[in-house]
């Protein structure tokens, strides 16, 4: 079976290690940027299933979530931000079909988030 192939956005560096090893413990190929600007400017992987970022602006949601809309197909995509799920899905027509977890986000939950968008893709 292929892995799942992840894009992680995140500037912290020790929360990209530890994504990368939970990433690894989980099977799936992961491509890590630390902003949205280096994730645009980027090689761009052959398929992504998943898109993860750490974002704090509704300017670089914005910038994400236009960029996705470029990948060969626009992947899951799950939120890590410190604003509200619900302020931010009514701001943002686009993040409708997006899972947004609040930080601090704990890991069963970022498992949880995993397990939801994946579950249709392993199935398939």
């Amino acid at each position: 079976m292929t892995p799942l192939a992840i894009i992680l956005v995140e500037a912290d560096p020790s929360v990209r290690e530890a994504f990368q090893a939970l990433a690894q413990a989980l099977g799936f190929a992961l491509t890590v940027f630390e902003t949205v600007e280096t994730a645009i400017a980027g090689a761009r992987p052959p398929a992504t299933d998943i898109l993860v970022a750490d974002l704090a602006t509704e300017a670089d949601i914005r910038r994400l979530l236009a960029w996705s809309g470029t990948l060969s197909a626009r992947p899951a995509i799950i939120l890590l931000t410190q604003q509200s799920p619900a302020l931010l899905q009514r701001r943002l027509a686009e993040a409708r079909d997006i899972k947004v977890l609040r930080k601090p986000v704990a890991a069963a939950e970022l498992l949880d988030a995993l397990n939801a968008v994946t579950d249709p893709r392993r199935g398939a």
